[in-house]
C-alpha cells in the first residue's frame, strides 16, 4: 500500500487534527451556548477533510468507511450554523424537536435517499437560479460523477438534463 503524502495531504491532515481539537474543546466547554451546533459543524468539516485525505492519498481502496455516508454530511452545515447563531443571538433559546427535524430534513432526506437502478446506487441533486439549472449525479459504485450546467431554465429543462445524463452514462458504462 503506497501512500501519497504530498504537501496538500499533510495540510489537510493538520487541518483535520486542528478541527478535532477544536471540536473537543467546544464539547467540553459547558458555558458556551451554541457549543453543540458549532461542534456539529466541526464534525462535518473534519469528516469532509478526512474523506478528501482518504482519496487524495490513495487510501480509498483500503478504507471504505467514507463510502457509508458519501456527499451527505455537508447538508448538516447550514442548519447547524443557523442554530448556532440563533443560540448566540437569542438568550435562552433552545430549539424544539419540530424545528430541529425541519431544519435537518434535507440531510435526513439525502441520507435515506438512494436510488437503486441498473447503474447501481446513485445520488442526485437538481437546482438552479434564474436563467440557469444544474443536475448533479453521483454513481459511487462506478466512482463517477456527472454534472450538467445550462444557461437555460424552463419547465422542460430538468427532464432534458436527466435524459442527457442517462445518455452520457450509457456511453460510459456498459451494463
Amino acid at each position: 500500500m503506497q501512500l501519497d503524502f504530498d504537501w496538500i495531504n499533510i495540510l489537510i491532515l493538520f487541518g483535520a487534527i486542528q478541527g478535532l481539537v477544536f471540536m473537543g474543546i467546544l464539547l467540553f466547554h459547558r458555558k458556551h451556548p451554541g457549543r453543540v451546533f458549532l461542534g456539529l459543524v466541526m464534525v462535518v468539516l473534519v469528516y469532509n477533510a478526512l474523506e478528501t485525505l482518504n482519496w487524495s492519498s490513495g487510501r480509498d481502496k483500503y478504507i471504505l468507511f467514507f463510502e457509508q455516508f458519501p456527499y451527505v454530511t455537508i447538508f448538516l452545515i447550514c442548519p447547524a450554523f443557523y442554530l448556532y447563531f440563533k443560540t448566540l443571538l437569542i438568550p435562552g433559546f433552545v430549539p424544539n424537536q419540530r424545528e430541529i427535524l425541519l431544519l435537518f430534513s434535507p440531510f435526513l432526506f439525502q441520507f435515506s435517499f438512494s436510488a437503486i437502478n441498473k447503474y447501481g446506487t446513485s445520488y442526485n441533486h437538481h437546482g438552479g437560479t434564474s436563467g440557469t439549472q444544474n443536475w448533479l449525479f453521483i454513481f459511487p459504485d462506478h466512482q463517477l460523477g456527472i454534472s450538467i450546467i445550462t444557461n437555460q431554465s424552463g419547465p422542460k429543462t430538468p427532464n432534458l438534463l436527466s435524459k442527457t445524463v442517462k445518455r452520457i452514462l450509457k456511453d460510459i458504462i456498459k451494463v
